[in-house]
């Protein structure tokens, strides 16, 4: 299975124990691998089933459908001038900027039937450019990755573990390869199909230094999981029993979904805080030939059985079971329980909040400040309730720290409520400092500063600068992150001119008495 020569690649496994006095004249294995057909054809045939990928040229789609569209409306025009210039000479579309981009399309076929597909899209860095902005260009899901892996430039790694990897795989040179889109129609127990096509594809399209993937749930759902996606993207919505369901389904899609890139070398990191599972996958990761399935259980948490059971595929002898791993893996895959959030208000906190947000929203949009709305239905609470607690469930100074100019409001709903209130967490875990410092990032920029005076009075009244949220960010980090996050977006878009960037006032306000944390420092932007 290790040879380099890949008729013995293709030939399968076996194992011959032969006695170690036993000359090469004598060894059975050798007589064997002589005597096996030398034909390339007829070893593939003799190997069981046959996985073959081949590479798609866009051009003939691409034509059939130019033609088409030129005899509806009796146009005249040179297929060669107008549109062949925007495919390779493989047949690969080209990106909206040029050849530095390629969309590669692969279909799989397994014993001569169709039997799958991959998309791929490919970015040659060495290009002079930004590299979100080339991203952005072709796809969401593309300039997403790119922001999460790596600088403007394309070289420079944001994550600890492609900084660990850099010097020996050059991770930020040479080609950039986003999966977007793996699919096999049936798995066959014979065969892992997918890790097949993925090993192929990269000998395919000539390799590359990193290639990402984002984990997808829904293409792996059943029937009745599906068709509570389809209500839910109506905007219908779902019992508590559904959610539970839906959520359950999302999370045996996505084990699915990355059992056979984990094979392939491909890696998970918790350096991400996305809504989605992002893997990457780099020269010296990349496992020829595959891991087997008990070797990546733990980062899946899948076993082999458990892979059969999501419709995976292996039926290689003598695996053995990890019982306590599949038990641990039971519990993994039973829905979650849902917690009810801090915020499932009663119907009056309810509406005392969004009382609090229209007003609060309107005045950071332009608008004056007018509290006559709030207080009268504030001093009613008070009557009723006979106290003033309502503010805090109803996050009071989370909702003002959002508007500037409701600074004078801090020292009167923390004379209502307490003190302590200051340092309340919200269903998000976060301080009203850490949703002020949140926000202060998209107000002002280099030629309009922001207007500090709500995060001042928030300082002020004692508010915890060195309290973290459950990435390990301070208010600092918050800041700084969202400051390059806006600087991401923009440029990414063409934009590189006043841009927001870390103002000194604000950092001086929001320094924990320790400094930044590991992770605050990690968050910060270079170019902000």
């Amino acid at each position: 299975r290790s040879s380099g020569d890949p008729k013995l690649r293709s030939a399968g496994c076996f194992r011959i124990r032969l006695p170690q006095d036993l000359s090469a004249a004598q060894d059975p294995a050798a007589r064997l691998l002589a005597a096996l057909p030398q034909d390339d054809n007829t070893m593939a045939a003799t190997a069981g089933p046959q996985i073959r990928l081949a590479l798609v040229d866009q051009r003939i789609a691409a034509r059939e459908e130019w033609e088409r569209e030129r005899d509806d409306d009796d146009s005249e025009g040179d297929w060669e001038a107008y549109c062949a210039p925007y495919y390779t000479d493989e047949g690969h579309r080209c990106g909206e900027l040029g050849r530095c981009v390629q969309h590669v399309k692969a279909t799989i076929a397994l014993d001569g039937e169709q039997a799958g597909s991959i998309d791929l899209v490919l970015v040659n860095r060495n290009f002079r450019g930004d590299f979100h902005e080339i991203c952005d260009a072709e796809s969401q899901e593309l300039v997403d990755v790119a922001i999460a892996l790596f600088d403007r430039d394309g070289a420079t790694p944001r994550l600890r573990a492609l900084e660990e990897l850099d010097e020996e795989d050059y991770v930020g040179e040479g080609i950039f390869a986003y999966v977007s889109k793996l699919r096999v129609d049936a798995p066959d127990p014979r065969c892992d199909v997918a890790t097949e096509a993925l090993r192929q594809l990269q000998d395919l399209v000539g390799g590359w230094n990193i290639a990402t993937y984002i984990c997808e749930g829904e293409p792996h759902y059943a029937a009745d999981a599906r068709a509570l996606a389809q209500r839910r993207y109506r905007g219908e919505s779902l019992t508590t029993e559904e959610t539970r369901a839906l959520e359950a389904a999302e999370r045996k899609g996505v084990l699915r979904d990355k059992v056979p890139f984990l094979r392939a070398g491909f890696r998970a990191t918790d350096e991400l805080r996305r809504d989605y599972e992002l893997l990457f996958c780099t020269k010296s990761t990349w496992r020829d030939p595959p891991a087997s399935y008990e070797s990546v259980s733990t980062e899946a948490a899948v076993t082999q059985r458990q892979v059969l059971a999501l419709g995976c595929v292996s039926n290689r002898r003598d695996a053995g079971i990890n019982t306590d791993l599949l038990r641990k893996i039971h519990v993994f895959l039973e829905p979650a329980p849902l917690t009810p959030p801090p915020a499932d208000l009663s119907g009056e906190d309810a509406t005392l909040r969004q009382i609090m947000m229209n007003m609060f929203q309107a005045v950071r949009y332009g608008g004056t400040l007018d509290d006559s709305i709030f207080y009268a239905e504030l001093s009613r609470r008070i009557a009723q309730d006979g106290d003033a607690r309502c503010l805090r469930r109803a996050n009071a100074l989370h909702c003002a720290s959002i508007c500037p100019p409701a600074a004078p409001l801090v020292a009167s709903i923390l004379a209502q409520v307490g003190p302590d209130a200051i340092d309340d967490r919200d269903e998000s875990g976060y301080t009203p400092l850490m949703v002020g410092a949140g926000t202060i990032a998209g107000m002002g920029n280099a030629t309009h500063p922001p207007d500090l005076s709500m995060l001042r009075a928030l300082v002020a009244a004692g508010a915890d600068t060195s309290l973290t949220d459950e990435d390990g960010l301070t208010a600092l980090g918050l800041y700084r992150k969202q400051v390059g996050m806006y600087n991401d977006h923009w440029n990414s878009m063409g934009v590189d001119e006043d841009l927001p960037r870390r103002d000194p006032e604000i950092e001086g306000l929001l320094m924990p008495p320790g400094g930044p944390t590991a992770d605050d420092v990690r968050a910060t932007n270079p170019h902000t």
